[in-house]
């Protein structure tokens, strides 16, 4: 069957494509077998064939498997010679990869690209065999073809071409080969479609940039493009010049030279200085992206218009669609009020044409709606989408996705939390296979490790593709950034930071470090960690978060007055919870409690629906929680005498650095298997075989831990000395890795003779992240503070009479001190955000099927509003100290399983992401008299010195006083009858203080602690 125009002519949408498809191709057997009552004449060799044409139809009808079917079907009748697949194989192997690229298979679709156009390369000079037409004229038959969504501007009218060119293939003489050997290559004409070859050219390049973002400007085989296309191999002085024009620009635009991408692309939108072509919507729309990218959104606009009307001339109707979807974007990011113009009518013309074209303009009207808040508008063309799509490939494909993206989007707005979730969910899963900017990083990734880049140019792309979100980036596609920060990729983050330290850039590779930490915890969150920041940009005390982030405050409420209006009523509730006593002694007052913690429940519950729809919107809010990490201010910020000791788990080693105010070091350390079991001696010589396995007292008696320890300094600081510590007031640890297990505070610092703890030469924290070491100018609990109290066994089986015991102790030294008991008349979400302070005597069980999964106040656990995860939700805030002295992590067991740390880091990270600012925790429970003194002290002393001053008095205290055997559950009784002292590291050295640095000179202290501080 001859083709009948460049694309076959779409008739009426009934029946439906694919069976019209079925029907042309049953047709055509008809013909072939009907009689000819003449001489039948030699077939013309047609190409691509028609079998190709009829793939094109399936194409549109979002048929895409068996779309790819078809085209190598086709293929299989392309022609083919002892050199190999000709020019038409650019057609088959291009339109492959659309199948491919439609369904979210990037990998194999790029391959396809690939291969079209090293075809191009290897028939570079095609273009010189094919007998054009010397003039072109007017297309006056086409007005049936006219959009109807537009008038163009331009004054360029489209031309009339044949929908077949003569070429020959092959030689008029072979008499050389003959002579000297070789191949015979007879003279052979074939009917070709030049431009639909061209288009396929055009789309294979502009696709394959697409898909490998910047790394396709590092591909050899985008050099090659160019360089052949300088060359222009086409006839000279021919109109047929404008095609290649168009490919350069595109094969510019790939390699990242924009302005002589835009020249070239400018060059060829009209022939012959009037006619548009095949190949001027592709130009249209490439400009339109140019002028997008330099945030010049009404010149885009225009571009993608007038790309959609000249690509609906000519029948490209996935052109058209990508066009008018590009439109609305920029309508979107350009804030623009009300529908996308083009859309409606559109639609109504796509529906006699594609049905890939009308469920794409659908999809698109709905986002529309959707984003101006036109929720029922935007359900019934969702409606209308799915059932366009309904038993077509195109609902598992980059259609599906976004339709799955509007659907969640209206879901969360109509206040369906499940329907919203379960499409999220199944767009994300989608995302992971099929996200552009993923699939983009590894190709950058696999540039970087090969060498096949310097490595200044991968720390440049690495600088690009793992980019902090840019407000850009949320407001161009937030799908493709939810995607980024969803999605683990710690191996390019660990690449990046490799080449940085190769590059002698130490202060770039510690940045890097804590972006590696952010990285780990945002992607165990919902939505990546996009909602805490939301939460944070919106509900956090403004002392904690930047100016950027206040404005971005200020323009969220603006824009969502219903979020403003919940939150000014949660403000209200919270003030009146305020006013009420922690745990109300009379009946009509817990009663009030219980009412309004009802309602603030409500009022929260409402915020955090409304924060899943903003979450999915095209708004910007930073990811203040953990910061990002600007060494040179922190380092300016950090007090004299302060060192920061960091380290960084990677696949290859443990890096630590370690730094102060002016200066640092850094050092490559073993890893892995040894790491792990250095740290499991150390633990096993302090007698940790099992949580609860008691220890004799002859082991707590002895020193034998002490070269282990100090082996274990040595190893961790590179040799460091005692003199290497000198005027070091405070030293901040941040852990990696098994590293969170070890207890630095017992750490031997000094020779094999003469050694001490390192808690004893110096003050020490823990920060989860660098920048979370920092202060953060919110005000420090003083002595006027609401402290919470559960009251429970530290170790099992223990009388409740002990807890009880040491409850009356921290009564009698700490004003404002409740106890929390159970059954609680509110969820300890509502009353975590009351209290200033929790101590939690009481074994915490932190095993759960995620790492947020536990509850920190443990009196309801199983309930709602118990877990960690629960408290980081609204409303925001927690106890700014909390005090966890019965957590377990696997140091417990001396590392006996293979442990990463995650247990500990996700748990504080989840904890100060609640709102919390110093947490001690313990590594293992001991569960006695010794742990229940050093809370004691350690709480008492809080509001009147900093936490580690606090915590390292507390330890002096510990190791001064006297074991008493009795009251230590953990402590195996024998006939060893010396009386010693609690100074062996099993008692105090289980406990982690994280807390944040001490107020500058210039922030004001409040009066009452000054006065303590007097005292």
């Amino acid at each position: 069957m001859a083709a009948q125009s460049s694309h076959v002519r779409l008739c009426p949408r009934r029946p439906s494509l694919r069976l019209r498809a079925a029907a042309l191709v049953a047709g055509s057997c008809v013909l072939l077998l009907a009689p000819s009552g003449r001489a039948q004449q030699a077939p013309v060799r047609e190409y691509p064939p028609g079998e190709y044409y009829l793939a094109l139809n399936i194409y549109q009808a979002g048929e895409f498997t068996d779309a790819a079917r078809a085209f190598r079907s086709a293929a299989r009748s392309g022609v083919r010679s002892s050199e190999g697949r000709w020019v038409d194989s650019i057609c088959y192997h291009t339109m492959l990869g659309e199948s491919m690229y439609q369904m979210g298979e990037l990998s194999q679709a790029a391959d396809e690209y690939t291969a079209a156009l090293n075809l191009f390369l290897v028939h570079r000079n095609w273009m010189l065999r094919v007998d054009f037409p010397d003039v072109l004229q007017p297309d006056q038959g086409s007005a049936r073809r006219a959009p109807t969504w537009g008038v163009s501007t331009r004054r360029s009218v489209p031309a009339r071409f044949p929908d077949r060119y003569p070429i020959l293939q092959g030689r008029l003489d072979n008499q050389q080969v003959l002579q000297q050997g070789g191949i015979v290559a007879l003279p052979e004409f074939y009917q070709v479609n030049v431009h639909e070859i061209m288009r396929c050219t055009a789309l294979a390049i502009r696709r394959r940039h697409e898909i490998m973002g910047r790394a396709a400007a590092h591909d050899p085989l985008t050099t090659q493009l160019v360089q052949v296309l300088t060359v222009r191999p086409a006839p000279p002085n021919h109109w047929s010049g404008a095609w290649i024009d168009a490919l350069l620009g595109l094969a510019y635009a790939s390699a990242g030279r924009s302005q002589e991408a835009a020249s070239e692309l400018g060059k060829s939108l009209v022939m012959a200085s009037q006619f548009d072509h095949p190949l001027t919507a592709t130009s249209l729309l490439a400009l339109g992206k140019l002028a997008f990218e330099q945030d010049q959104y009404g010149t885009a606009s225009g571009l993608f218009l007038e790309a959609s009307l000249s690509a609906a001339w000519y029948s490209q109707y996935a052109l058209v669609e990508e066009a008018l979807r590009w439109g609305a974007v920029t309508h979107l990011v350009a804030g623009q009020n009300g529908m996308y113009p083009p859309l409606e009518p559109a639609t109504a013309w796509a529906r006699r044409e594609s049905d890939l074209l009308e469920t794409s303009l659908v999809v698109s009207a709905a986002e529309v709606a959707a984003t101006a808040n036109e929720t029922a508008t935007a359900v019934t063309l969702l409606e209308q989408a799915r059932r366009t799509m309904a038993r077509a490939d195109m609902r598992g494909g980059t259609i599906g996705a976004r339709y799955q993206y509007v659907l969640a989007l209206a879901s969360y707005t109509a206040g369906n939390v499940k329907a919203g979730d379960a499409a999220f969910a199944a767009l994300m899963a989608y995302q992971r296979k099929s996200s552009l900017r993923l699939f983009e990083l590894g190709l950058i990734d696999r540039l970087v490790v090969s060498a096949a880049v310097t490595e200044r140019v991968g720390n440049e792309l690495y600088n690009y593709a793992l980019r902090e979100p840019e407000p850009k980036d949320w407001a161009v596609d937030p799908v493709e950034t939810l995607s980024v920060v969803l999605t683990p990729h710690l191996a390019p983050l660990e690449h990046w930071f490799e080449i940085t330290l190769k590059r002698k850039e130490e202060e770039r590779a510690i940045e890097i470090s804590d972006r590696i930490r952010r990285h780990r915890f945002f992607t165990t969150l919902p939505m990546g960690g996009r909602l805490v920041a939301l939460r944070w940009v919106l509900e956090a005390p403004k002392e904690a978060i930047s100016e950027r982030a206040l404005l971005q405050r200020q323009d969220l409420n603006a824009r969502y007055p219903k979020y403003a209006t919940l939150a000014r009523q949660a403000s209200a509730l919270r003030t009146q919870l305020e006013g009420l006593p922690l745990v109300p002694a009379e009946d009509e007052v817990r009663q009030t409690q219980k009412k309004l913690s009802g309602q603030l429940a409500q009022i929260s519950s409402a915020q955090e629906v409304l924060l899943r729809e903003i979450a999915l919107r095209r708004v910007p809010a930073d990811f203040v929680f953990p910061p990002p990490l600007d060494l040179k201010s922190f380092q300016a910020n950090l007090p004299p005498g302060t060192m920061v000791m960091s380290y960084l788990s990677t696949s290859r080693a443990v890096h630590a650095f370690s730094f102060g105010k002016d200066d640092y070091k850094l050092a490559a350390l073993e890893g892995g298997a040894k790491l792990q079991k250095r740290i499991s001696d150390v633990l096993r010589s302090m007698g940790h075989y099992d949580k609860n396995q008691p220890i004799d007292l002859e082991v707590l008696a002895n020193d034998a831990w002490k070269e282990p320890a100090r082996a274990m300094f040595a190893a961790i600081t590179n040799n460091a000395t005692a003199a290497n510590f000198d005027g070091v007031n405070e030293l901040i640890i941040v852990p990696d890795g098994p590293l969170w297990y070890l207890p630095f505070e017992a750490l031997q610092i000094g020779t094999a003779e003469s050694s001490m703890p390192l808690i004893t030469k110096t003050r020490i924290r823990y920060a989860p992240t660098i920048a979370l070491a920092q202060h953060d100018r919110r005000p420090m609990a003083t002595t006027d503070t609401k402290t919470g109290a559960v009251v429970g066994s530290l170790f099992p089986r223990d009388d409740e009479k002990i807890g009880l015991a040491a409850f009356a102790e921290l009564q009698s030294s700490l004003s404002e001190v409740v106890r929390l008991k159970e059954p609680l008349s509110v969820p300890s979400n509502m009353l975590a955000t009351l209290c200033d302070r929790l101590v939690v005597l009481s074994d915490v069980q932190s095993d759960g099927p995620t790492p947020y999964a536990w509850s920190p106040m443990q009196l309801d656990q199983g309930k709602p509003g118990s877990t960690l995860g629960d408290w980081a939700m609204l409303p925001f805030g927690s106890p700014e100290q909390i005090i966890l002295p019965g957590f377990h992590t696997e140091a417990e067991t001396a590392l006996k399983r293979p442990a990463g740390g995650e247990d500990v880091f996700l748990s504080l990270c989840g904890l100060m992401a609640s709102g919390s600012r110093t947490i001690l925790l313990s590594r293992w429970r001991t569960g006695g008299k010794t742990s229940y003194d050093l809370t004691r002290e350690f709480v008492q002393e809080l509001p009147y010195t900093s936490p580690t001053e606090a915590w390292q008095r507390s330890v002096f205290l510990a190791m001064q006083s006297e074991l008493v055997v009795a009251r230590e559950p953990r402590v195996k009784t024998s006939d060893f009858d010396a009386r010693i002292k609690a100074d062996h590291p099993f008692f105090w050295s289980s406990y982690l203080l994280v807390a944040p640095g001490e107020m500058n000179a210039t922030s004001p202290i409040p009066n009452e602690v000054a006065a303590e501080k007097k005292k």
